[in-house]
């Protein structure tokens, strides 16, 4: 009991002297966590306090700082300590306290501190491990790389990455696992058989971006030639620019560089026909001089063998001529071995390719005019078979006759001048049915042919050709009744007026016997020179016209009026007037009087001589009439007019006379004359009269508008006339004009009906590993074929048939691509049509080799891309190690947390404060070190 009251005793001497001191004390530490707590809570509520710093200190959360007043409460609290521990000790316990509440609270404010720092290497190696870098690159890339390792092992801020690439990128294992820089393997940089012939670097570099490590100083080291198969780097370019990625090209060790051969191209023309013998060269390119023997062999054709020296360059070898006598697609291939030097690569000394070789057709040739043949076979050889015959000679059965594509009759009268029959009725029976069995018949005019042949209302006459002979026999030719209405105005004074008078003459002379003719002459009126009689009274006609003098004006009208008159009542199957004037008329009347004579069975023709005649009205009446119009300033051609005129009214057989080919009417677009310049197509001195039948095309004419070339369809076969001809006569001039043979080729293609159609033009190029293929659609009037579906036909080495779609991209402009995927000839055909089933409109071929991978078609100088590359991102071409190693001294800023360091420092405190409650460092004391009594 007694030491129990002492005890109570010493703890109420230990109790605080002054409550109230006490109490206000306390109410002061919890206003002031009160407010601190208030603060703080506003203040992060508003975000009203961001991170703070101080030179290069900075606190994440400062807020957090707030929580350091609490310290305060701690010598409040100490009041009500029991603890008897000396005074010095107890004010050691409350700093302690007090500074470790101060230290959580800073570590919670997130203190951190800026510190600079080297910055970190990545070398990233790319090796292309395709076939075209020499061994000797590799071996150096390998050495470069296991050096890098080494210094990786000896810098932890060093990263080493390794790339290798061919068609593909793949990233190496790299760094190895071993710990023991000798136990270091160089990366597996062995090529590949089957992926090593492509080279993608931009598939590579790709690869790179992805294993870029951010904050380090990142270089890429390239060990490749630089020729890519595949892809195209320098679309990376800008990527590896912003991203901070330098590349570099090695220094190169020395090493001789590797002799190369290699065939560029095989030549050919683009168009072979059979059985004709055609040049073939190759195109070769040499890093060496060399001594090669190159070879074409294929199937069905004689074997080329040439040895040549060559030097450093490209060269054209000519093999010689080549011949293959079946149609058809061959496949035809050339090789050159090196017989001295050497040769890096022997992949790309073959070359295969295909060709399409036209098989000729077989064309029979009669021809009527001995030894006038050479002309039109001369033309036709180098495109068909020609074989050559007499009249006499010709098949008389139609199996004979199939045995030809086409056949071809030339001035082939019916009965010889001998009275020897050479075309029987029998024999026309069967040209047509040859015809109509699908053959195809050229009939050719000459001096003996058509109606001057003898063909007038026979078989081939009434059922075979596209023309009626109009030409019949003397005694059936019409009776004519024609007029001449002849100006004798002033301005026919003189020679003119004589001229005419002797054309007059020269016009009742050419008529027959029985025909009639009348002479009217007008000024202001018109006058009867000879009242219609009959041609054969020449002389009282002859003295008539010689009584014909000029004065006066001019005025058309009245003398239409009485020829009208005079051939209305006359007894003719041919009525026809003959104008002449050299000046203007009054119109008034004209028109309707010229279409009632029309309507009469009545022609009229027009004469115009002079510079001041009314071209216009002529050729109005002319045209109004069914006649002709003619013009000339020289009247010295009067007579020679009028007596054309006449025999063209009268009908003879063979016309001769000079005159210029024009298309007929509404003949619209033919094929057979594409490509001929017609406008400019030299004269021809004559033809055979005819007549159009119903049904027939006529496609050109003479500038006198008499058929020329007139076509139709017999059957399943086609027949053509034309009433000209093709040899040393008529056309004399047209033997040598250019477009001869031209025209005579297409001629016959299309009685053959091959299918020229609108052509277009397509173009193949290789890009990469893909086929490009363009075409400009336009047709023969330059108009763009537009809105049409395209396709591609592509045959491929394998023989396999891909069909791609050729859309429009821009007006009349087809483009699409294919993969470039096999080794060999690729045969492509463009074909453009309205919709999917409809006929093809416009088709086009084309051809393109792909002779064997690029990687073999090198040569001395690498590609042109990496220097740019590398200038662009800063690299260093002919690069060391010391250059991809280096930082550029570049160092980053960055920030290190200091909190661990308080958190550290509190527990030491804590450490300190739990030591001072075990231990004492003084003697006992009775009081509070506060109390102050």
């Amino acid at each position: 009991m007694v030491a129990l009251r002492a005890q109570e005793d010493g703890l109420s001497r230990r109790l605080p002297a002054n409550p109230a001191r006490l109490r206000v004390l306390w109410c002061v530490a919890w206003v002031v966590a009160a407010a601190s707590t208030a603060v703080w809570w506003l203040q992060v509520r508003d975000g009203l306090l961001q991170p703070e710093g101080l030179g290069q200190w900075q606190f994440a959360w400062p807020e957090h700082l707030w929580w350091a007043l609490l310290a305060f409460v701690v010598p409040v609290g100490a009041a009500w300590s029991l603890t008897d521990l000396p005074r010095v000790q107890q004010a050691l316990q409350v700093a302690l306290r007090m500074g470790l509440i101060a230290v959580i609270a800073v570590a919670l404010a997130g203190p951190r501190s800026r510190q600079q720092t080297p910055r970190g290497v990545q070398i990233i190696h790319l090796v292309d491990r395709s076939a075209s870098v020499p061994d000797v690159m590799l071996r150096q890339a390998g050495a470069a790389i296991l050096a890098d390792g080494k210094a990786m092992q000896a810098d932890p801020e060093l990263r080493v990455d390794v790339v290798r690439f061919d068609r593909q990128a793949r990233r190496l294992p790299w760094p190895p696992t071993a710990t023991d820089a000798a136990e270091l393997a160089g990366p597996d940089l062995s090529r590949d058989a089957k992926t090593g012939l492509s080279s993608d670097l931009e598939s590579a570099l790709n690869t790179a971006v992805g294993l870029v490590d951010e904050g380090r100083i990142v270089h890429a080291v390239i060990w490749s030639d630089g020729i890519e198969t595949d892809g195209d780097a320098t679309e990376l370019v800008g990527s590896l620019a912003a991203i901070g990625v330098r590349v570099h090209t090695p220094k190169r060790e020395k090493s001789p560089v590797a002799a190369e051969f290699l065939v560029e191209r095989f030549e050919v023309p683009p168009k072979i026909r059979s059985n004709l013998p055609f040049e073939a060269a190759v195109h070769v390119r040499a890093t060496a001089p060399a001594t090669v023997a190159c070879s074409v062999d294929g199937k069905s054709i004689k074997h080329l063998n040439r040895t040549i020296a060559v030097r450093p360059g490209t060269h054209r070898i000519v093999l010689g001529k080549l011949r293959i006598r079946d149609g058809g697609t061959h496949q035809l291939r050339v090789q050159c071995k090196l017989a001295e030097g050497s040769d890096r690569f022997a992949g790309n000394n073959a070359m295969r390719t295909s060709v399409v070789v036209h098989a000729r057709p077989r064309l029979l040739y009669i021809e009527g005019a001995r030894g006038q043949s050479l002309y039109l076979t001369r033309a036709l050889a180098d495109d068909y078979e020609v074989q050559t015959r007499p009249p006499d000679a010709l098949p008389r059965t139609i199996g004979e006759l199939r045995r030809y594509s086409a056949i071809i009759l030339s001035d082939v009268a019916r009965i010889s001048r001998a009275g020897v029959p050479q075309l029987t009725d029998g024999d026309m029976r069967n040209l047509h049915a040859y015809a109509r069995a699908g053959g195809g018949l050229l009939v050719i005019g000459g001096e003996d042919s058509l109606g001057s042949g003898g063909y007038q209302g026979t078989y081939l006459d009434k059922h075979v050709l596209p023309v009626r002979v109009e030409i019949e026999s003397e005694i059936q030719q019409p009776t004519i009744a024609m007029v001449l209405c002849i100006d004798r105005s002033g301005s026919m004074q003189g020679t003119k007026i004589e001229l005419a008078k002797e054309a007059a003459r020269a016009t009742a002379e050419a008529l027959g016997h029985d025909d009639k003719i009348g002479i009217f002459a007008f000024d202001n009126v018109t006058r009867a020179v000879v009242r219609l009689q009959r041609a054969g009274n020449r002389y009282r006609i002859a003295t008539d016209i010689g009584r014909l003098t000029a004065g006066g004006g001019t005025n058309i009208y009245p003398c239409l009026q009485q020829a009208y008159d005079a051939l209305n009542t006359a007894a003719a199957r041919v009525k026809h007037v003959i104008l002449l004037s050299d000046g203007k008329a009054p119109r008034a009347g004209i028109d309707g009087l010229v279409h009632q004579m029309r309507r009469s069975g009545m022609t009229v023709t027009s004469v115009g001589v002079g510079a001041e005649v009314d071209r216009s009205l002529l050729e109005a009446i002319a045209d109004r009439g069914g006649g002709r119009s003619y013009f000339t300033d020289r009247p010295e051609t009067l007579p020679r007019i009028f007596v054309r005129e006449t025999k063209e009214v009268s009908g003879e057989s063979v016309v001769e006379k000079r005159f210029r080919v024009r298309r007929a009417p509404g003949s619209g677009r033919v094929d057979m004359l594409k490509g001929v310049d017609l406008p400019n197509a030299p004269i021809l001195l004559g033809y055979l009269p005819s007549k159009v039948k119903p049904g027939a095309h006529e496609i050109l004419r003479t500038s006198t508008n008499a058929p020329l070339l007139v076509r139709w369809r017999q059957g399943l076969g086609k027949v053509t006339v034309w009433t000209s001809d093709l040899k040393n006569r008529w056309a004399h001039h047209w033997i040598n004009w250019p477009d001869y043979a031209v025209f005579a080729r297409q001629l016959i293609r299309d009685l053959l009906q091959e299918e020229i159609g609108t052509r277009v033009a397509v173009a193949v190029h290789r890009d990469r590993s893909r086929l490009r293929i363009a075409v400009d659609a336009v047709d023969e009037d330059d108009q763009f074929l537009r809105d049409l579906h395209g396709v591609a036909k592509i045959t491929v080495p394998s023989g396999d048939v891909r069909r791609v779609p050729l859309p429009e991209v821009a007006l009349g402009r087809y483009e699409t691509s294919a993969p470039l995927d096999q080794v060999g000839p690729y045969e492509v055909r463009v074909e453009l049509r309205a919709n999917k089933g409809a006929k093809p409109l416009a088709i086009g071929e084309a051809t393109a080799v792909h002779p064997y991978p690029d990687e073999y078609r090198i040569a001395s100088a690498d590609s042109t891309a990496l220097p740019g590359i590398v200038k662009a991102t800063g690299g260093v071409s002919g690069a060391v190690a010391a250059d991809w190693r280096d930082n550029r001294g570049k160092t980053w800023m960055r920030w290190q947390w200091r909190w661990p360091d308080l958190v550290k420092l509190a527990l030491l405190l804590l450490l300190m404060d739990v030591t001072l409650r075990r231990i004492r460092l003084g003697r006992v004391t009775s009081r509070s070190w506060y109390d102050r009594r």
